[in-house]
């Protein structure tokens, strides 16, 4: 299942404190869109952030080559502990 796999390559981004919600939304056999809300750890600089960002895109194309980046949506929270 996709939202497995999403799931377990994100979460092992050292950066990556906690996924809030992953959502999947599928088009067609090859197409789909996902959606994922992470919490990163703390005190990361702009570009760390940033960095962070792209390595969830990377994951995700890894465990799903299909997907076309312009439908990976990431939303960064901020939680308090």
């Amino acid at each position: 299942r996709d939202y497995k796999k999403v799931y377990d390559a994100v979460i092992n981004i050292p950066q990556v404190r906690k996924i809030i919600s992953i959502r999947t939304m599928h088009f067609g056999a090859e197409d789909v869109l996902i959606a994922i809300e992470v919490s990163l750890i703390e005190n990361l600089h702009t570009e760390a952030i940033e960095s962070s960002i792209d390595n969830i895109e990377n994951k995700i194309k890894e465990v799903i080559p299909y997907v076309n980046t312009s439908k990976i949506y990431i939303e960064l929270t901020q939680e308090s502990k």
